[in-house]
């Protein structure tokens, strides 16, 4: 019995390497979910090899991980919708990841929730955020502005902030933008991501006097989403620890 426990266990493990293998190297976006099986494929060897104590020790540790991942969920989660409030001045479209000159499949998303927008509301100005990665040919921005405009909108109602390279500094730069304009962040703003983004993006917002509106973007298949709800949640918490000096 004991030899057929520790097969299994092999088994499982060699399986969740293969998985993160996988996630990691031939699928685009999975970083995370590769990580979670690596140490899931850890967790499950110590749980099936080491000894009894380190066994409960590590399990006690892996449920304290997962239970303050889900604390973190829970707002992300319940922001996730964004708000139904299409009135807003100005839209901050915030960068994702640019394959060469082109759009990856979450910034496509983003940018198909601008659109949406933009089209709700023609007196609306698109601000699109995002510097130049050295992966990347192009800003974010860049290409933001490039894919709305072929499909309609004005150039004239867009405005450029490339240099910036976490949402931190998106909507720093795109808040000093706005005022330039004569806009104010604190009632003319709404903020378009990712769904599982929206929470995070509100509390830096409000870290910087801004109340903004969200508008919600898809996030793709559901094991990218799952994929990044878990990273997000670990955003989360740094955001959390942050703010309370730690």
């Amino acid at each position: 019995m004991l030899q057929g426990h520790a097969i299994f266990t092999g088994i499982l493990v060699v399986a969740l390497l293969a998985a993160a293998f996988v996630f990691y190297f031939l699928l685009q976006g999975y970083s995370t979910l590769a990580i979670v099986c690596l140490i899931a494929a850890v967790v499950v060897a110590i749980l099936g090899f080491a000894t009894a104590i380190i066994g409960k020790i590590v399990g006690v540790l892996v449920v304290i991980v997962i239970a303050l991942l889900l604390v973190a969920e829970v707002p992300v989660i319940a922001s996730s919708s964004g708000n139904s409030d299409y009135t807003q001045r100005y839209a901050i479209v915030l960068g994702a990841k640019v394959n060469g000159t082109y759009p990856s499949n979450a910034l496509l998303y983003r940018l198909q929730g601008a659109l949406d927008y933009l089209e709700r509301n023609p007196n609306s100005v698109a601000v699109v955020s995002g510097g130049q990665n050295d992966d990347e040919r192009i800003s974010e921005a860049a290409c933001m502005r490039t894919w709305l405009i072929d499909h309609g909108i004005e150039s004239e109602r867009i405005v450029m902030e490339e240099n910036s390279f976490s949402t931190k500094e998106n909507l720093a730069n795109s808040f000093a933008l706005i005022r330039s304009m004569g806009g104010d962040p604190s009632k003319d703003v709404a903020v378009v991501s990712s769904a599982y983004h929206l929470y995070r993006a509100t509390l830096i917002a409000e870290d910087m006097g801004a109340s903004v509106k969200t508008v919600s973007c898809e996030c793709g298949v559901l094991p990218l989403t799952i994929n990044y709800y878990i990273r997000e949640s670990v955003a989360v918490w740094a955001c959390w620890l942050h703010a309370s000096g730690l």
